[in-house]
């Protein structure tokens, strides 16, 4: 698969609609919600905001796809991990 992050825009898996940009949200509140995979035997700095997508197209008799992005400021741009 093929993802495309357009920020403050939409995503998208190949042509298919993840989501249209939505929100910004701090984690510090959050901290449950993060997801496990994120740490889950990996020494990853734990992110402190998530970018929302959402109403992206309806999967095949289910609900309707969203992403969400956790990030992390640091000292270089770098994609740590994709789980869908």
């Amino acid at each position: 698969y093929t993802f495309k992050l357009r920020p403050f825009d939409n995503c998208e898996q190949d042509s298919t609609s993840l989501g249209k940009f939505v929100s910004w949200k701090a984690l510090e509140d959050d901290v449950d919600k993060i997801p496990q995979e994120i740490n889950e035997g990996k020494n990853i700095p734990r992110p402190s905001i998530v970018m929302k997508f959402e109403n992206g197209l309806r999967c095949f008799q289910g609900t309707i796809r969203s992403t969400s992005v956790y990030m992390r400021c640091g000292g270089g741009d770098a994609l740590i991990a994709v789980y869908e």
